[in-house]
């Protein structure tokens, strides 16, 4: 054993007795922190409440040049459970959780048409906290954009 996997306790009659560190919790629970954005190219530029997103700018996404924001959610999942959100045109978001090691989440996601026929099946890793964006399904004369950074739950 290295020192680093090691603790001390002190009994009650002084000596000191090494003892294993207990290894931390698996986290079998996450949190999806999703915005939707409605792009498309009436002119209108970047929604201010969607903040600075360079990502926005760069290809694919600057194909568009209007971002409205239509909703911001928590959407709750884990190892055991998808979990979804339903996006404005009928369809789907879904999550289920793969691994988090060292903050970085490795996460199965799902994008769903009105129906339940589906779009996109991804394993997505990321960093925590770390905003990713995915095209979504065709919206009115545009589509949905997601933003997405998972955290803990």
């Amino acid at each position: 054993m290295t020192p680093a996997s090691v603790t001390a306790s002190v009994p009650a009659h002084g000596e000191t007795v090494a003892q294993p560190l207990q290894d931390a919790p698996e986290q079998t629970e996450a949190l999806a922190k999703v915005i939707v954005l409605y792009a498309n190219n009436s002119g209108k530029g970047i929604d201010p409440r969607i903040g600075d997103m360079p990502q926005l700018k760069q290809p694919p996404f600057s194909a568009y040049d209007t971002y409205e924001l239509l909703e911001r959610a928590d959407v709750p999942f884990s190892k055991a459970n998808w979990g979804d959100h339903a996006l404005p045109n009928g369809g789907k978001l879904a999550f289920k959780l793969n691994e988090v090691k060292d903050k970085k989440y490795d996460v199965a996601a799902k994008i769903q048409k009105p129906g339940g026929k589906t779009l996109l099946n991804a394993n997505v890793k990321a960093k925590e906290k770390e905003i990713f964006f995915m095209a979504g399904p065709k919206y009115k004369d545009g589509i949905l954009v997601l933003g997405i950074h998972f955290t803990g739950k």
